[in-house]
């Protein structure tokens, strides 16, 4: 458990350095020694698992990262987590999502829904479920749900959630009302989330709101 856990953790060091050809190099190494691993006990398997679903897509692995996510669920599901079933519902989604396959994101959103309500959430967690759920609505070109999901996540995020979130949400209100042809409105909500960018200090993230 050890060793597997030290290697997951330095491929997570090397993806936040973006140095993405090691951290694939590490995920690799990962994943071989849970394969050779069989008396690992299932809560160390299903969280390594997941800790693989999590870097999987940002080294341009989405089939492995599907894979692993639905590894990490099954076995959350043997063993009654309910929170760990959750999380996997929720990359699952993610995932199916960037390969286009929107009908099983959808039904993964829908599982993840269903358990949140069980679940004690955070402000944080709260606020990314609602903008998942806006994403998903933005792109089966359900609009109408998709601005009010997405309003809805800002005003939480205004009350009491993350700093990134505020200025998340506002960016993706302002590209549904642009799908929306409402351009007066995206262009005022788009330099809302510029307002909000400076007076939060969350600068790196301007150049990906002055690019949409």
């Amino acid at each position: 458990v050890g060793e597997l856990h030290t290697i997951l953790l330095l491929a997570q060091v090397y993806h936040r350095r973006e140095d993405l050809g090691t951290a694939q190099l590490y995920t690799g190494e990962a994943a071989e020694l849970l394969a050779g691993s069989p008396a690992l006990d299932s809560v160390s398997r299903a969280d390594a698992y997941l800790g693989l679903a999590r870097l999987a897509p940002d080294i341009g692995q989405l089939a492995l990262g599907f894979a692993y996510a639905q590894q990490a669920l099954h076995l959350f599901q043997a063993i009654g987590s309910q929170r760990g079933q959750y999380e996997a519902h929720v990359l699952c989604k993610l995932i199916a999502q960037q390969r286009g396959h929107r009908q099983i994101a959808l039904a993964h959103l829908q599982a993840a829904t269903q358990l949140a309500r069980l679940l004690d959430l955070g402000t944080a967690e709260q606020t990314f479920l609602l903008n998942t759920r806006a994403h998903t609505c933005w792109y089966q070109g359900q609009l109408t749900s998709a601005l009010q999901t997405a309003r809805e996540a800002i005003a939480l995020a205004d009350s009491a959630g993350p700093v990134e979130f505020r200025v998340y949400n506002r960016l993706l209100c302002a590209n549904i009302l642009r799908a929306r042809q409402e351009y007066a409105d995206a262009e005022a909500m788009y330099r809302d989330t510029a307002h909000v960018l400076e007076e939060t200090g969350f600068t790196l993230f301007r150049v990906w709101v002055e690019a949409n």
